[in-house]
């Protein structure tokens, strides 16, 4: 655990098993995992796993009506590398912004625990 009470798994190393689909891993784990954290940044916005991620959990919303996606922003993403359906979600879906400021910081984290702590269906 570290000083916010958060806990992190890391695997080393990953295994793709030969003819399966290089996005089956990640949409394995969307789909087991009780909440799916994106983090959105113009870097990240950039590259392919992004629309994967998020489509993917889109799916999920949709498929088990589970809130399942959680939205942290670093730093300003340009219009143009927001996709419509990322511009649909961000019109009703609070992102949660990484500050600068320490006090900021701490104010982040509670609110992510807030929001791993929330169940997720919406039925």
């Amino acid at each position: 655990m570290d000083q916010n009470g958060f806990g992190f798994v890391l695997k080393k190393e990953v295994t793709f098993q030969q003819g399966i689909i290089f996005s089956m891993p990640l949409c394995h784990g969307i789909q087991q995992s009780r909440k799916t954290i994106a983090v959105l940044s113009a870097n990240f916005m950039d590259g392919g796993w992004c629309h994967y991620q998020l489509h993917f959990a889109r799916m999920r919303i949709v498929t088990d009506n589970a809130d399942v996606l959680i939205l942290v922003q670093i730093g300003e993403i340009p219009d143009r590398k927001k996709t419509l359906w990322l511009r649909q979600l961000l019109c009703y879906k609070e992102v949660l912004k990484w500050p600068e400021d320490l006090v900021g910081q701490e104010l982040f984290w509670n609110q992510l625990k807030m929001k791993l702590r929330y169940c997720t269906s919406r039925s």
